[in-house]
């Protein structure tokens, strides 16, 4: 005999919990005046989940009911507050010709206690500990593109769900900077191949290990924008931190081969 059980949407509504955001618009330019049609989250995560917010002048209001509160599901509901936002102040600021950036970095828990909420990656930063500021200054002195590269990176903190692309496009300009030839020094031809076999010898690391962050960013880049998995964000993320600071060692080392056990095979 199977058990089985029935949860009515009136049950998940009277276990609903609400959380607040509040935020603004950067720099103050754009001042509206707007309400927000509901909206809910499609990603497992949060289960149930559901938003309205509104704007008022440059600052954001916004409301949440959702089922689960956690570390995890406060995370992805912080993110995708952001991404949902963000675009429809994107979609009138485009109609505009003005440039402006979405802040939420307040929050009000169910049970009353608020606070100033971020985005950060403690695991992004504990991988750091070999390699400083300093470090970061003086290679992107040398090549003024590492830091670009280093904003893209961070930019995947700040905008989590642009972290595919934005990752795999850090990955592949550190992989550009590193190779030594010259591009009118060599045939044209298999030059990206070259690049990346370079930085899988230098940097010892995989193909498979940078073959995830640039698949993962395939569809995105072509237009192609779907549901990512929060695990594969967080990876993705991690891989590209990796690359990063293997390359600023490299570069740290005189452009010498990393190699096992200092620098692990990945």
């Amino acid at each position: 005999m199977t058990a089985s059980s029935h949860v009515s949407g009136s049950d998940i509504l009277s276990r609903m919990s609400l959380v607040k955001f509040t935020g603004y618009i950067t720099p103050p330019v754009l001042l509206l005046r707007l309400k927000g049609k509901p909206a809910t989250f499609p990603d497992p995560t949060l289960g149930t989940a559901s938003m309205k917010f509104s704007i008022e002048g440059s600052i954001i209001n916004a409301e949440c009911e959702i089922e689960t509160v956690n570390d995890e599901t406060m995370t992805v509901l912080h993110w995708f507050v952001i991404a949902r936002i963000g675009s429809a102040v994107d979609a009138i600021a485009f109609s505009r010709g003005i440039g402006v950036t979405v802040i939420m970095d307040h929050c009000e828990m169910p049970d009353g206690r608020k606070g100033p909420i971020g985005l950060r990656d403690d695991d992004l930063m504990n991988i750091c500990s070999s390699i400083t500021e300093g470090d970061i200054f003086e290679i992107g002195s040398q090549q003024g593109a590492v830091f670009k590269l280093i904003q893209d990176l961070v930019w995947s903190v700040f905008r989590p769900l642009d972290a595919p692309i934005n990752c795999a496009r850090a990955v592949e300009g550190f992989r550009t900077l590193m190779y030594p030839i010259p591009p009118d020094q060599e045939p044209e031809r298999g030059r990206d191949q070259r690049e990346w076999l370079f930085m899988q010898e230098h940097l010892n690391l995989s193909v498979d290990y940078l073959k995830f962050i640039t698949d993962l960013s395939k569809g995105p880049r072509h237009g192609k924008v779907g549901i990512v998995r929060i695990g594969d964000i967080g990876e993705t993320r991690l891989r590209g931190w990796t690359v990063a600071i293997r390359f600023i060692e490299f570069r740290k080392r005189g452009s010498v081969k990393l190699l096992d056990p200092e620098f692990q095979h990945r």
